[in-house]
């Protein structure tokens, strides 16, 4: 019996092209639960759920765009007009979270993808392709977030944070 060959990686173009490709869906890939009927914010899709069923499928330039996607996403849905009702997270068979653990549902996960999304893209790009596709991604987010009503406070804290680490650079 022969043991199975070794997946291969994919060549570091393609990978940046489906590392971007798969941000631009993973942007909106969380609101696909309107279109499931699994209610608006289900925790299936509004979590970091689908990069890691990407990832189990060793599928890791897409898990690597669509946890960054969503993870944009998910940061913008942190400030709803009012969390209450169709903004609130559902639960599948058991309804909708409370406002607080909306929150830190959102939160946690927006943070979780963000953070896989990078671990993913300093393992699969080398620096230069990482670069490229960082400014990409930028890019896209910036453009998502612009036109997104939750985006405006997201834009301000990473405005806020890009200045505090330059400052904190700056100083060292």
């Amino acid at each position: 019996m022969s043991s199975p060959e070794p997946q291969r990686a994919p060549p570091p173009a393609v990978a940046a092209i489906v590392t971007l490709v798969a941000l631009a869906v993973g942007l909106t890939l969380p609101d696909l639960d309107l279109r499931l009927w699994l209610g608006h914010r289900s925790a299936l899709t509004h979590s970091i759920l689908p990069a890691l069923l990407l990832l189990a499928a060793r599928q890791r330039a897409a898990a690597c765009g669509i946890a960054a996607g969503t993870g944009v996403h998910l940061a913008a849905d942190c400030f709803p007009r009012h969390m209450i009702g169709y903004a609130t997270v559902k639960l599948p068979l058991a309804g909708a979270m409370s406002p607080l653990h909306s929150y830190a549902w959102l939160a946690l996960n927006a943070v979780a993808a963000l953070l896989l999304a990078a671990a993913l893209a300093r393992r699969l790009h080398a620096p230069v392709v990482r670069a490229a596709v960082a400014v990409a991604a930028l890019a896209a987010a910036l453009r998502y977030l612009w036109h997104d009503p939750g985006g405006w406070p997201v834009l301000a804290l990473v405005a806020l944070g890009v200045g505090a680490w330059w400052r904190l650079r700056a100083a060292a």
